[in-house]
């Protein structure tokens, strides 16, 4: 009846809460690493550095949390319905795993670019006297 259909709602609206609220903190965890693994950064002086440091960290910790949070709810809602909970077209804890391991791979993929540049670097140093 109403009750079950309000029942319905309120864990269908924390699901989707909790997704959003996922979304929104990844995204700006994503936009605090790319801050962080910009090379301009340091030009910019003062206590900023130290927030967006804090910041990440923050965000960081709560990704975890918030995952979960959702991991349990979703496992209640599919038991519920007796379906998968997707997001998109896809299982919302596979897309989440996948979100992070696109994410890894960027960053080593940034790293060895880093690493090439300054091995180029060092070889023509080498080779031409610094």
């Amino acid at each position: 009846g109403a009750a079950a259909l309000k029942n319905y709602y309120e864990v269908h609206k924390e699901l989707f809460e909790g997704v959003q609220k996922w979304e929104e903190t990844w995204r700006l965890f994503l936009e605090f690493e790319r801050k962080a693994s910009d090379p301009n950064r340091f030009t910019n002086r003062g206590g900023n550095l130290l927030k967006e440091e804090k910041q990440r960290a923050k965000l960081q910790k709560m990704l975890p949390k918030l995952e979960e949070e959702l991991k349990a709810r979703i496992e209640l809602w599919e038991q519920e319905h007796s379906k998968a909970f997707m997001v998109n077209g896809q299982k919302f804890m596979e897309y989440v795993a996948e979100q992070w391991e696109m994410h890894r791979l960027e960053k080593e993929r940034a790293k060895q670019e880093r690493q090439l540049k300054n091995k180029k670097q060092t070889e023509t140093e080498m080779l031409y006297g610094s």
